[in-house]
């Protein structure tokens, strides 16, 4: 197999998603997949760390998990859930700031997609709060110039 002896196993394997189509719609087919991917991942790999990306991600990584079953220690499987949404406003802040994205800190939580929201109080450039208390992300965006998601 392909990750024999891989000390880590990214897992992109999921079912496109159809135009319209909610990242949650798509849990049924993608379950199917998991229960096929993740036990030949546990065969040929049994002591690697496994990153679940596939839509929805947080279900899935939990869905990866109960596959898995008990055997399995906590946070072996884990998905890359909300760090590209991260990133993704990260570099919307650094572009719009005209700064390099590495000086951006800041969290996007929530599950992955639709529902996921940015946590502005955690927003730092250069390590600077970007808000100061009080601050209404509304009045941040007029003064940039600034679309958020």
């Amino acid at each position: 197999a392909v990750t024999q002896g891989s000390h880590l196993v990214m897992v992109t394997a999921g079912a496109a998603q159809k135009p319209g189509e909610s990242r949650l719609n798509l849990i049924e087919r993608n379950v199917g997949i998991m229960k096929s991917v993740i036990p030949r991942v546990l065969h040929h790999s049994p002591d690697a760390a496994i990153c679940i990306v596939s839509n929805p991600c947080d279900i899935m990584t939990a869905v990866a998990n109960k596959i898995a079953g008990p055997d399995v220690p906590p946070g072996r499987i884990f998905g890359s859930g909300t760090c590209l949404d991260s990133s993704r406003l990260q570099s919307l802040l650094a572009k719009t700031l005209d700064i390099d994205a590495q000086s951006v800190q800041g969290y996007v939580i929530g599950e992955h997609g639709d529902s996921s929201v940015p946590v502005w109080s955690s927003v730092r450039v250069g390590g600077v709060p970007l808000l100061e208390p009080g601050i209404k992300v509304s009045y941040l965006c007029i003064l940039n110039n600034l679309t958020i998601m």
